[in-house]
């Protein structure tokens, strides 16, 4: 009976386990220095700075301590004139798969809305570039957005104050960034594709393919979970029939260990008999 609980016990945690690798991928957060914590120098640690104007005295990119929003250390990107600066990170990810990127931001002083504070995202051939905070009075805003990657297993990541052939000035501030792998979409949440330079795709034929996917995708994870279950009742069934057909042996064993007791017990009584009929005599 123990060992039957035990395996009982095995399987559904298998199961379980199966269940969660099946919604929530198993990868986690795969950037480096996510939190700006380690530094070389004054820059970030796995961190690579892209400045447009690289004078000294048109900004800055530094990682602070007491800027972060636990009192911790944060990116922190200055510029003091109009200027284009960023830093990146290239991480290595799945073709054709969904990831979530998302940033703490705070941004202060910003000139200009266009090119305020944001994430830079480039893919193989594309570029994506997120909503942009210009003034988050004095506070940390969450950023978060989905987006399905090309056939490149590159990803570039990036913390920027600037944009494409756009400068600004001001001072942005980044902590807790993360990078995941998604392998369910929460529902309502808008999928976004890289803008790929001369692709004549239409946001139509994009939000249908991203349905469809979506739609394919949570019909795999069904199936998937329906087979899982099947293979854990067949398991349960297999240690049921075993377990019954070894109790039915044991069984039969304990009835012929009766009957030849009874027989014995039945031959001495008789033995018993012969030996007082001598005796008479």
């Amino acid at each position: 009976m123990l060992k039957k609980g035990i395996i009982l016990i095995s399987i559904i945690s298998v199961l379980f386990a199966a269940t969660a690798f099946i919604a929530y991928g198993d990868e986690g957060n795969i950037l480096k220095n996510p939190g700006f914590e380690e530094v070389s120098g004054q820059l970030p640690a796995n961190w690579a700075p892209d400045v447009y104007l690289k004078d000294a005295d048109a900004g800055k990119v530094s990682v602070e301590d007491g800027k972060g929003r636990s009192n911790s250390k944060a990116l922190v990107i200055r510029n003091t004139k109009l200027n284009d600066s960023k830093v990146f990170q290239d991480v290595q990810v799945q073709p054709g798969k969904i990831y979530k990127i998302s940033s703490w931001i705070k941004a202060e002083g910003i000139l200009n809305k266009a090119g305020s504070a944001n994430l830079t995202l480039l893919n193989g051939k594309g570029i994506h570039t997120s909503v942009e905070y210009s003034d988050t009075k004095n506070d940390w805003k969450e950023l978060s957005l989905y987006i399905k990657m090309t056939d490149s297993d590159n990803l570039k990541v990036g913390c920027r104050l600037g944009g494409q052939g756009t400068t600004n000035e001001g001072t942005a501030y980044f902590d807790d960034m993360s990078v995941e792998l998604i392998n369910e979409v929460p529902q309502g949440v808008v999928v976004n594709e890289f803008l790929i330079p001369g692709s004549d795709s239409s946001n139509s034929e994009k939000s249908s393919s991203t349905t469809e996917e979506k739609k394919s995708s949570g019909s795999f994870k069904i199936v998937l979970i329906i087979l899982l279950i099947i293979a854990v009742l067949g398991a349960l069934m297999y240690a049921e029939i075993k377990y019954s057909k070894k109790a039915a042996k044991n069984g039969d064993a304990s009835e012929n260990d009766k009957a030849d007791n009874k027989k014995d017990k039945k031959t001495e009584e008789t033995e018993e008999e012969f030996d007082e009929e001598d005796y008479d005599e």
